[in-house]
């Protein structure tokens, strides 16, 4: 993997006001973008929970990303809602180094939030051409193998028929 950080870009008016930031680079030969408000010096330095408000643009691909980290190292105290939305998910190939399949447009919307041993989904909306799955699920990431569960609903779900999907 190869990275190169182009521009990074970071200010507040004062103190106690959020940081705007704005970063291009580049990912494994992809243009990365990102831009939006992070905490201020004063919340950084007092331990309290980190809003931000983040927006993504990469491989055809936009990730939106507010809320609140509490502890950032640690991946804990997440509050965060996250909105994707892309063109084909083998666009992400580059920035995954994955094999994804030709498949999209896609979306997906979710409340992202930690809990012991993983990471829990809530309000999951998301949807892969004319696919669509909603409802709630959570990521263990505390044993040998990430263990994912949940309970999710589908009015349709073609992709699934898609042979070339498993190949």
């Amino acid at each position: 993997y190869k990275v190169a950080l182009n521009q990074l870009e970071a200010s507040a008016k004062t103190p106690a006001s959020p940081s705007e930031i704005s970063m291009v680079a580049i990912y494994n030969g992809v243009a990365v973008e990102a831009e939006g408000t992070l905490a201020s010096r004063d919340q950084l330095l007092s331990g309290a929970a980190i809003p931000l408000d983040l927006r993504v643009n990469a491989a055809k691909t936009t990730i939106k990303m507010s809320g609140k980290v509490a502890d950032p190292a640690a991946a804990r105290g997440i509050d965060l809602q996250i909105d994707v939305q892309g063109e084909r998910l083998a666009d992400l190939n580059p920035l995954t180094g994955e094999d994804l399949p030709p498949l999209g447009p896609y979306t997906l919307a979710a409340r992202l939030s930690d809990v012991k041993g993983g990471y829990k989904l809530t309000g999951l909306a998301a949807t892969l051409g004319t696919s669509n799955l909603a409802g709630n699920a959570t990521v263990a990431v505390d044993g040998p193998r990430p263990k994912i569960a949940g309970t999710l609903n589908s009015s349709n779900t073609q992709f699934l028929s898609n042979t070339s999907f498993y190949e």
